[in-house]
């Protein structure tokens, strides 16, 4: 019997590793709401790039492998197990990896982790330019599919930022970013990307991921001016406002603006 029960699970074990039919449940859907009044809140899951598109609602189980899309008009959350939890934006496309990471395909993200650091744990969002691992603190990713291109900014704790394509970034050299900087990582081919201000992300991330709480709908209206991007500059750009420092690599500038106090 027991050689059995052995050679069973054996095959079940390779089963799921080719198939990649295991999935785990690392959480819950949260709240999913409209953008507006009059909008209707829609999310759609799938099982990986080759699965069916369905459905997903409040309370429903959040699984490994799930590829989650929010409509145009959707605000929607998804809670952990471990407490922890992520905020998505409307027309955000996420894939979830496990219960400790992410990877972001598109849109917008508000996280917290600080449940991570009491276990002593990291958890990552990875774009296709970055990896960011954070333990115990709140920050707001953004990734546009159309340009290749991230934007991070850190409200409390620090982040620790890779490089998901060394030969873009400082040949994978990890950065620290800490709270009150915002980073921008772009692509060397890009000739105009925002590279927005720690002030103007912090004042987008809220008027979205706050309606996920009891203050009602947000209202989206911060315009971010458009910054000339040269292969010089190419690379990691941190902005916040008062203090410059530059520093030159062999894949571009490092732009870090420090705000007051640090």
């Amino acid at each position: 019997m027991k050689r059995i029960t052995v050679i069973g699970l054996i095959c079940y074990a390779l089963f799921c590793t080719q198939n990649a039919l295991c999935q785990e449940s690392v959480g819950k859907m949260g709240d999913i709401k409209p953008t507006d009044k009059t909008g209707t809140a829609v999310v759609t899951r799938q099982a990986g790039a080759t699965g069916t598109a369905s459905s997903i609602a409040k309370k429903d189980s959040v699984l490994t492998q799930d590829i989650i899309q929010l409509g145009e008009n959707t605000l929607a959350s998804v809670t952990f197990d471990d407490g922890g939890y992520v905020k998505m934006r409307d027309g955000t496309r996420m894939e979830i990896l496990s219960i400790d990471e992410i990877f972001l395909m598109d849109g917008h993200l508000f996280v917290n982790t600080k449940w991570h650091a009491k276990k002593g744990r990291r958890f990552q969002i990875k774009t296709k330019k970055v990896i960011a691992g954070t333990i115990g603190t709140e920050f707001y990713i953004f990734h546009s599919e159309a340009c290749d291109s991230t934007v991070l900014a850190v409200f409390k704790g620090a982040v620790k930022l890779e490089s998901a394509d060394p030969s873009v970034v400082v040949q994978g050299t990890p950065l620290v970013v800490t709270a009150g900087q915002a980073v921008t990582v772009i692509q060397n081919s890009v000739t105009s990307f925002p590279q927005p201000s720690f002030n103007q992300i912090k004042s987008q991330a809220k008027s979205w991921h706050g309606a996920m709480g009891p203050k009602g709908f947000p209202v989206w209206g911060v315009v971010v001016p458009a910054v000339a991007v040269t292969g010089a500059t190419a690379g990691l750009l941190l902005s916040s406002p008062e203090r410059t420092e530059e520093n030159t690599t062999a894949s571009g500038t490092i732009t870090v603006q420090i705000p007051p106090g640090n």
